[in-house]
């Protein structure tokens, strides 16, 4: 039976694709205090894979990965440069997860640019969801 798709090579392909864009780029935590990053940069919300039945026997050989990023920047323009290096770097992409096939990355949702009052001081964020099917890499 082949392996359930590994969510963190397929996070670490999204990471490297978006580092690749010369953004700062987080994993699902910005450091906070002291620690706090400069504006602006991007942030990813790696979800586990969504595994689907591909085989007469029932495997569950077939996934959907999905993410999620957050574009901050410290006005909209900020937020939305970002968000535009973001789409430059994922859109139609062709990832590459050792051991899978993937299909191109899908762009599923966009929401506009909105205040995070959140955080002291406030930032400005637009947040992605992003998808893609993997499947075993043929042998």
């Amino acid at each position: 039976m082949t392996p359930a798709p590994d969510v963190e090579a397929h996070a670490a392909a999204v990471l490297q694709a978006l580092l690749a864009s010369g953004l700062t780029v987080f994993d699902g935590h910005v450091p906070t205090g002291e620690a706090r990053p400069a504006l602006p940069y991007a942030v990813l919300w790696m979800a586990a894979p969504l595994h689907r039945t591909s085989t007469l026997a029932g495997h569950q050989q077939q996934a959907t990965v999905a993410w999620t990023t957050h574009s901050v920047g410290q006005r909209p323009e900020n937020a939305r440069w970002v968000q535009s290096r973001v789409h430059s770097a994922l859109v139609d992409a062709r990832l590459t997860v050792p051991g899978r096939a993937v299909s191109k990355v899908k762009h599923d949702v966009t929401q506009p640019v909105r205040a995070d009052r959140d955080v002291d001081p406030a930032v400005f964020s637009a947040v992605d969801q992003w998808s893609l099917l993997s499947l075993p890499a043929p042998a």
